[in-house]
């Protein structure tokens, strides 16, 4: 058991899923049922961001900013979002596939061209004075959809940051 960070306060969640389904007239003859949750790492960053306004003033900005590893894209944050710290099996938890430092430099290289468009009259290009790294999880939703027509099972994820649905393959 791994003891983990988890995101609270996702917008897609399996029960408002399987509810929705349930309502659509399209899917009368499709059986969908959520089978188990894994987990995906998020680094959440926080930077301070020094700005070079003239050859004398330097000002500073603190930003917040994230890299999703299931999908492998950088984004800015508005605020730091809460965890809870369930124990969660070893075999949920998906592999990381970056580096704490691989992920700072794809975020910052993303988020540096946005602070650079919102200060225009930037003496110098911003420079990452120093940050801090966490590790948070999202839970991605695995489903079963059977369709008692054709009889066939397929498998798919839920992103529950997105609510993207992506077919997998699983061996059983």
């Amino acid at each position: 058991m791994a003891q983990i960070e988890v995101l609270r306060g996702v917008r897609y969640k399996p029960e408002m899923f399987l509810k929705r389904m349930s309502k659509s007239r399209h899917m009368k003859n499709i059986e969908c049922r959520h089978i188990s949750t894994l987990y995906s790492l998020c680094w959440i960053f926080q930077f301070r961001v020094g700005l070079q306004a003239s050859k004398k003033t330097r000002r500073y900005a603190g930003y917040y900013a994230g890299f999703d590893e299931s999908v492998m894209s950088p984004g800015k944050l508005a605020m730091l979002p809460t965890a809870e710290m369930p124990d969660v099996d070893d075999c949920a938890v998906l592999a990381d596939k970056l580096t704490e430092d691989e992920a700072l430099h794809r975020t910052w290289e993303y988020n540096k061209r946005g602070i650079f468009r919102k200060f225009r009259n930037l003496y110098a290009p911003p420079e990452l004075e120093e940050y801090v790294a966490d590790r948070y999880y999202k839970p991605m939703y695995v489903f079963e959809f059977f369709n008692t027509e054709l009889e066939e099972k397929k498998y798919r994820v839920l992103d529950s940051l997105t609510g993207d649905l992506e077919e997998i393959q699983l061996d059983l």
